[in-house]
């Protein structure tokens, strides 16, 4: 049995929705029915439908020939096949599979989101990601209007999200306000909803500090070595000894490559610092920075002649072999054991991309480049003794 889906004025209930065709292996109709959405459910948040079960066939078959839809399905064996007569994928300016950069696949239960919100989603799209340097977080920005897109008539929903991702959301819904020209209404609606940006207060930053598992990173990278390829490996290695971001030390590691086959040398300077800041599209992204990363000579030459990583596959074999993604720590370690060994922390954050507001930061605070890089690279030496 194969299953074909059109959208169409459901026979029934007379609203347009998706018409589910289950036919025989011969093209015959076996039985249809209406699909409707609903509503998202408000515990797990997943979409709800209703159903019409389409009695008279006949009439639907006349009604198919009329409209010039055919019931082949030579271009499919089983599963839903209905996608061959969706007008997004014959336009591939519009579609969202080409909008959508990061791949997530937006079905269509979603895109109803839409249509109650009455916007244009690949014009909205393009506004994202020329408001939000990284495509990737105009992505996330773009999922996260979709799933709660409720939100946005109704705010109280936002009390009911998660915090590790409600500020994600929040943001969301004022992108989309500003986007439809209503952001001065949206913003006195959630102030009147008593909504306001979630901030870490100090008693759980204290506790923070003290509960970690810094103790057990250093066996987990000894463990998660030993499934990753040689070009893997030094990825980890250039994390380590970076204090970059997963997606930073990403994106500068397939840099070093890219470059030192092209035999250019803007990206590490003559000191052997690499700088960031000379490619503002990929590490400049207003809150979240990276300026410059001091790493052994060594290391740079590795790498520049090693191959490109693919993130994506890694983590699935790290998935696959039971490991958890503890790249993050990574970082929050190296900052840990520099300001053990010697660096104040505002040298810490100019190397992960900070720059503190104090007067001293801002307007006292000079560095020596030479005597600063190798206080960094003393450094170094002691975290890969000790983590690698």
């Amino acid at each position: 049995m194969k299953i074909k889906c059109i959208k169409l004025v459901c026979l029934q209930c007379k609203k347009e929705g998706l018409a589910q065709l289950f036919l025989n292996n011969d093209g015959s109709i076996r039985s249809a029915r209406g699909r409707h959405y609903s509503h998202n459910d408000a515990k797990s948040n997943k979409p709800q439908f209703t159903y019409c079960k389409i009695e008279n066939l006949e009439f639907l078959k006349t009604l198919l020939k009329t409209q010039g839809i055919s019931l082949t399905t030579e271009k499919a064996t089983s599963g839903q096949i209905g996608q061959a007569r969706n007008d997004d994928l014959n336009k591939p300016k519009n579609s969202l599979k080409q909008q959508n950069m990061s791949g997530c696949r937006l079905v269509w239960f979603r895109t109803l989101a839409f249509q109650a919100l009455n916007i244009d989603m690949v014009k909205y799209r393009e506004f994202l990601e020329s408001k939000y340097r990284s495509k990737a977080y105009a992505c996330c920005i773009f999922n996260y209007t979709i799933k709660y897109y409720e939100a946005y008539s109704n705010p109280a929903i936002i009390q009911t999200i998660p915090e590790t991702i409600r500020h994600n959301v929040l943001k969301s819904m004022i992108a989309l306000s500003k986007f439809k020209g209503e952001y001065l209404e949206f913003h006195d609606k959630i102030k009147q909803y008593g909504i306001k940006w979630v901030s870490q207060d100090s008693f759980s930053s204290f506790l923070k500090i003290f509960n970690n598992d810094h103790d057990s990173l250093m066996q987990w990278v000894k463990d998660v070595s030993k499934v990753m390829k040689p070009h893997e490996q030094l990825w980890l290695k250039y994390v380590a000894l970076s204090g970059l971001r997963r997606t930073e030390a990403e994106i500068s590691y397939n840099k070093i490559i890219e470059l030192g086959k092209q035999g250019r040398s803007e990206y590490i300077n003559d000191e052997g610092i690499v700088e960031h800041f000379r490619f503002p599209k990929d590490f400049l992204r207003g809150t979240k920075n990276c300026y410059i990363t001091i790493v052994p000579a060594s290391l740079q030459e590795e790498i520049a002649n090693s191959k490109q990583l693919c993130y994506s596959t890694l983590r699935k074999r790290l998935e696959h072999n039971g490991f958890n993604q503890r790249f993050k720590e990574l970082r929050s370690f190296y900052s840990s054991f520099m300001a053990k060994n010697g660096l104040m922390s505002e040298e810490i954050d100019l190397l992960q991309g900070r720059v503190p507001r104090s007067v001293f930061a801002r307007h006292y605070l000079k560095e020596n480049i030479d005597e600063f890089k190798n206080r960094v690279l003393e450094g170094n030496r002691k975290l890969e003794s000790l983590l690698l």
